[in-house]
C-alpha cells in the first residue's frame, strides 16, 4: 500500500498584500469580533471557549457568520445530539478522522 505524503498546515493570511493593497485572506480574531461574529463566537464550548479562544477552523469562516453559525449549529447537532454512541465515542472518531487528514485537531 503506497503511504500518502502529509498536508501542508494551513494558516490563514490576516495581513493586507502591501504591494496590490488588497487583503489575500481575512479573519477577524475573538478580540476583535463584533454584532453576530461576537455572538458566535461566545457560543462556543470547551476548555478553550472557557479560556475565550476560538478555533481557526471557526475564525476562517469569520468573514460570514450567518454562515458560521450554521455550521456551528450542525456541529453542536452531530455532536452533542441525540445518538446510539456516546460523546465521547463521537470526539474518538473525531480525532482519528483529523489525524488521518493530517489535521491538528
Amino acid at each position: 500500500m503506497k503511504s500518502l505524503k502529509p498536508l501542508p498546515v494551513w494558516r490563514p493570511q490576516t495581513r493586507l498584500n502591501k504591494r496590490n493593497n488588497y487583503a489575500v485572506h481575512t479573519n477577524y480574531s475573538p478580540a476583535e469580533a463584533t454584532g453576530k461574529l461576537k455572538e458566535v463566537y461566545e457560543s462556543g464550548s470547551g476548555p478553550s471557549a472557557a479560556r475565550g479562544k476560538v478555533s481557526m477552523i471557526r475564525q476562517v469562516q469569520s468573514l460570514s457568520p450567518d454562515n458560521l453559525a450554521a455550521w456551528r449549529a450542525l456541529d453542536v447537532g452531530i455532536m452533542r445530539g441525540a445518538s446510539r454512541i456516546t460523546r465521547r465515542q463521537r470526539e474518538m472518531i473525531a480525532t482519528v478522522v483529523s489525524g488521518t487528514n493530517t489535521c491538528s485537531y
